[in-house]
């Protein structure tokens, strides 16, 4: 786990902390790597909350024809296009668009027919998701707070698409450089603002995507919600700032076309066609003090000088699928794909501005989807091509040795490497495990208690979030606002210790082994060396080794005392020792009971001889006072014999009693007192007669043998030596019990 040591003192020195920006989808350096020090913990028990923004819309396309979904596709709420959040001079910028709703305003007729007709939505909801227009909002935040600084909305200046094909998914992920941010939307124009205030400092003169405006027409004109013609996905890329210029896509085409814009004056400097793959943004690439533009789509790589749009070089490529997916360059090396027997494998090539040369191949088919840092690589590979199932693999590219390998989920996951940390987030309609972080040494999964809830958990929609991320700070979109989370290194002080086990109940001169967990002051388990010290208040032992031994007395007020010392902070913890005898409890049981039996005692007893708790769980009596009173019907009578115990003694195991209220009058045999329950049989050569009886009993078997005769409350009536019969003729009518050389027989006299 990293750790920040922080020595104590009178008070903790204060941390120094280097402010890092997220200009853009790719991160400080634009191509997902960020090798800087950003204070990130690798362990997430330490995330915290911090804000949560105003309200943002979910990051998903329009609503969508009831055909794709059903009725319930309204009901899934107005999606803001795709636009992952940036971190600019301490501030959070985001792009969304809304569908510009009510009576007044252009909405889809035919969708709203749809959904009025089949689905018995109310104007009111079809107003508020099918407009045709929609109002384009750049909003800024404050990234301490999450309070709102400034907040542009365009009304009716681009267009809301429907999303029945997938097909209107947008990115639109801004830019920042220069003091100014940088974004564009459905209406296909540039705005740049100021990043402090919000001033529009200039809007592009015309569209980036003239195509777009025949659309837009057409949607009026038609009144319904854009649906591009077949082959055209809006999935969206993000823009990017190199070397003051601004680099836009254009999303209406089958393959992005960039444009590039003085970032200063926004006067066009040049536009390349069909360069970008659908899901693919532009990366940046630093080579001596230039910043570069690297493109990636289905069939080639180029290297771009941004300030003029030049061709430097093209690579020969084969992307997976049209989506193509995010790639990486990093120093002089470059990860895209190739043509290995008709199916993309990764690659890496060796690169400078006027050159490249192949330097390692893959051993799986995949995508670009990884990173370079140093000689390792991690790409993602397909298990088997075509199966879409994937693993995150790591590989010194420089001797082909596989390091590690770990499980991934879906072909839309963005890659991310900060402070040796992989953080992978999917889109929630296509993973459960939409966000994944791991150890980029060993790829093992980070654990830990932060976990998103409610409006935190929806991150997108086919095209996955990015966050933001800043010095101990992350920004993710959700599905209702920005969430910022600190994700900061924490100082390591101990704070507590807690003995295992909290309560030790134990008999004289029996060892028990005890340990301690100690936590940190953010309540996270203390993994620091610890000096531990044992100390027992009473007559027991323990060993520095923390084993303990009871005294050979009973000692109700033992305890044990472990003071947890680590860099002069010390926190103490006592446990209390219970030493107490065992006890069991015994009862003078039987089978079964005539059903109009007079009321009788039960005669149980604790080897302790503390009294016994007898307590009735069902059957047709009544418990009273420990006797048993029948109601006259027949059944099973449960019950359950307890003893709680007490300073000297611990509690008795309960056992439980059960019997029969039986219609016929029993004659078995009763065992002598016994722990817990046995079943009980006559005992062969013996038998009682007659039953029941008027004046007398006979017992065969049973001559010259000593006899004690009892009532059912254990009362004893007579005792001697039985000779061939019993005179019971001045009893008066019910069951008696007669014990004869310890066994016992059950008798009725009339």
């Amino acid at each position: 786990m990293k750790i920040k040591l922080i020595f104590i003192a009178a008070s903790f020195l204060s941390l120094v902390v280097n402010a890092q920006d997220w200009p853009q989808r790719s991160g400080l350096n634009g191509n997902y790597v960020i090798t800087d020090d950003l204070d990130v913990t690798d362990n997430y028990s330490y995330a915290v909350k911090l804000w949560k923004s105003e309200w943002t819309p979910q990051a998903r396309g329009g609503s969508g024809a009831p055909g794709r979904y059903g009725c319930s596709n309204l009901g899934k709420g107005i999606g803001g296009g795709c636009g992952s959040p940036i971190i600019y001079n301490n501030k959070v910028y985001l792009w969304y668009y809304l569908p510009t709703g009510g009576p007044d305003s252009i909405y889809d007729t035919d969708m709203t027919d749809l959904y009025l007709n089949t689905c018995g939505y109310t104007l009111s909801d079809v107003y508020a998701q099918l407009g045709v227009l929609a109002d384009e909002v750049f909003l800024c935040l404050d990234l301490n707070t999450g309070a709102t600084i400034w907040k542009k909305t365009y009304p009716a200046c681009s267009m809301y698409g429907e999303d029945q094909t997938k097909d209107q998914i947008r990115n639109y992920t801004m830019c920042a450089g220069a003091g100014r941010v940088y974004g564009f939307g459905t209406s296909g124009f540039v705005y740049c603002h100021d990043a402090n205030d919000g001033t529009l400092l200039w809007k592009s003169q015309q569209p980036a995507y003239s195509t777009w405006q025949s659309y837009r027409s057409n949607a009026i004109a038609l009144r319904e919600q854009i649906d591009y013609p077949n082959g055209t996905r809006d999935h969206g890329s993000a823009a990017a700032f190199a070397d003051s210029v601004v680099i836009i896509p254009d999303h209406a085409h089958s393959e992005v076309t960039l444009s590039g814009y003085d970032a200063i004056t926004g006067n066009k400097l040049w536009t390349k066609s069909s360069i970008l793959g659908k899901y693919t943004s532009p990366v940046l690439w630093k080579y001596n003090n230039k910043t570069y533009l690297i493109t990636y789509n289905q069939t080639t790589s180029k290297l771009i000088d941004p300030k003029t749009g030049n061709e430097l070089w093209t690579i020969p490529v084969r992307a997976q699928d049209s989506k193509v997916f995010d790639y990486c360059a990093y120093k002089n090396y470059l990860l895209v794909t190739k043509d290995v027997g008709g199916v993309a494998y990764p690659v890496i090539y060796q690169i400078t501005p006027s050159s490249y040369s192949e330097v390692w191949v893959g051993h799986g088919a995949g995508n670009a989807t990884g990173f370079i840092v140093e000689d390792t690589v991690w790409v993602k590979e397909e298990v088997t091509p075509g199966s879409k199932v994937y693993q995150l693999r790591k590989y010194n590219f420089k001797t082909d040795v596989l390091l590690a390998s770990q499980g991934v989920v879906t072909n839309f996951t963005s890659l991310i490497y900060f402070d040796g940390i992989i953080y992978s987030e999917d889109d929630v309609m296509h993973s459960s495990d939409f966000y994944i972080m791991m150890k980029a040494s060993t790829l093992e999964k980070i654990t830990g208690t932060w976990k998103f809830s409610g409006g935190e958990v929806e991150s997108g929609y086919e095209m996955s979030m990015v966050p933001a991320i800043t010095s101990g700070k992350m920004v993710r979109r959700g599905a209702d606002a920005l969430y910022c989370y600190d994700i900061s290194v924490k100082p390591l002080v101990l704070n507590s210790t807690q003995i295992n086990p909290s309560v030790l109940y134990t008999q004289p001169n029996v060892s028990s082994q005890l340990s301690v967990t100690s936590f940190d002051t953010y309540g996270v388990v203390f993994t620091k060396p610890v000096t531990i010290v044992w100390t027992v208040l009473g007559n027991g032992t323990v060993t520095p080794g923390g084993l303990y031994t009871a005294p050979s007395d009973i000692s109700p007020s033992e305890r044990v005392v472990a003071a947890v010392t680590e860099n002069g902070v010390t926190v103490y913890d006592t446990l209390d020792v219970h030493v107490k005898m065992n006890q069991t409890i015994t009862c003078f049981k039987f089978d079964s009971v005539y059903y109009q039996q007079p009321p009788f005692k039960l005669h149980c007893e604790a080897s302790s001889g503390l009294p016994v708790t007898i307590t009735k769980t069902s059957g047709p009596c009544i418990l009273r006072n420990d006797s048993i009173f029948p109601l006259g019907v027949t059944g099973k009578v449960y019950l359950t014999v307890a003893q709680a115990g007490n300073d000297i003694y611990n509690a008795a195991p309960t056992i439980p009693f059960n019997f029969v209220l039986a219609s016929y009058v029993p004659n078995d045999v009763i065992e002598p007192p016994i722990t817990g329950i046995v079943n009980h049989e006559n005992k062969k050569g013996m038998a009682i007669y007659p039953v029941p009886a008027n004046d007398a009993i006979y017992i065969s078997g049973a001559e010259m043998m000593n006899y004690v005769l009892l009532d059912l409350t254990g009362r004893k009536i007579a005792s001697g030596v039985f000779n061939t019969k019993l005179d019971v003729s001045g009893l008066k009518p019910g069951i008696y019990m007669i014990l004869i050389n310890g066994s016992a027989y059950r008798f009725i006299k009339r």
